[in-house]
């Protein structure tokens, strides 16, 4: 293994899967970024259930690569939490496993942290909301119904508490509100952030 211990912290979505590397000794954040399936050519042609499987094994691909990349000694990967969407949720379990069979040999490494809940990441950093943030989203929810979509303000929840972390403890300029794939990233770099100062035995 490398010499310079390290954590890859997944958070795992079928339209963009965000990562972030850390340095197990130091608790830098050394890199992180965003995984997309490919969704062109022959793929958008292909309807349900093979255009999901062939996105499922591509992300599956590129998260190997992640591995192999960096060697890890520690992966946590965001546990999956309950959702009203039954296709989405399908889907999701089901990369789930495909990601597992493609990393089988690494799985001793694997860790799934819950999202919320007692034991949960957000939880552990205690990502709330704090009085001017409830003061700002009963204002915005007053004066949405009145401006259009695309003037509304935005309403802070549990991404942007996570961006706002992140951020903050780490130098970054992530964004939900302009990428909302930023969320993605955030919720990677604040799960392994949580995972290095509450679940991982150094």
């Amino acid at each position: 293994m490398d010499a310079q211990r390290k954590l890859l912290s997944l958070d795992m979505s079928t339209t963009c899967t965000g990562y972030a590397v850390f340095d197990l000794e130091t608790g830098a954040l050394l890199t992180y970024g965003k995984l997309y399936p490919k969704t062109s050519g022959p793929v958008a042609k292909m309807t349900y259930p093979r255009q999901q499987l062939t996105k499922m094994r591509d992300l599956a691909a590129q998260m190997r690569t992640i591995i192999e990349e960096h060697n890890p000694e520690k992966i946590v990967i965001e546990e999956i939490a309950g959702s009203k969407n039954r296709l989405g949720q399908k889907t999701l379990d089901g990369l789930h496993y495909i990601v597992a069979y493609a990393i089988e040999e690494y799985l001793d490494r694997v860790s799934y942290y819950d999202v919320t809940g007692a034991n949960g990441w957000r939880t552990h950093l205690q990502l709330r909301l704090d009085d001017a943030d409830k003061l700002a989203n009963k204002e915005a929810k007053v004066l949405n119904k009145k401006l259009k979509a695309s003037q509304r303000l935005p309403i802070v929840g549990p991404k942007h508490l996570a961006q706002r972390y992140v951020n903050k403890l780490y130098n970054l300029a992530l964004n939900v509100d302009e990428d909302e794939t930023d969320a993605d990233v955030g919720d990677a770099v604040g799960m392994g952030s949580a995972f290095m100062r509450f679940k991982c035995k150094k």
